[in-house]
């Protein structure tokens, strides 16, 4: 441990960033495949349609690669919360948000 540590710090935000940077592309390409498909759904023009339709599938299918890439190295990650729990969250956030 001559560096003090620093080469197993390193990698550890090294690979948070990682992390993050994957998570916020997927977000990215979910959201923009709904703003695709929902411009599709108001656009006049079938040929205008169209391209922001196959717009919204390709950017639905980089989010699917970006899930799988996720899953294969176990970032993605699903708390495991009861329906108590989770009664118990929404609860605490409306009366937050409700009983101001």
């Amino acid at each position: 441990m001559v560096d003090g540590g620093y080469r197993e710090r390193s990698h550890i935000v090294s690979y948070m960033n990682e992390q993050n940077i994957v998570s916020e592309a997927r977000n990215t390409a979910m959201t923009m495949a709904q703003d695709n498909f929902n411009s599709s759904l108001s656009m006049n023009a079938q040929n205008v349609r169209n391209i922001h339709l196959q717009m919204a599938l390709q950017q639905f299918g980089l989010q699917s690669r970006y899930s799988d890439f996720i899953e294969s190295k176990g970032w993605d990650y699903t708390p495991n919360a009861s329906i108590q729990e989770q009664l118990h969250a929404l609860k605490v956030f409306q009366q937050m948000y409700y009983n101001l």
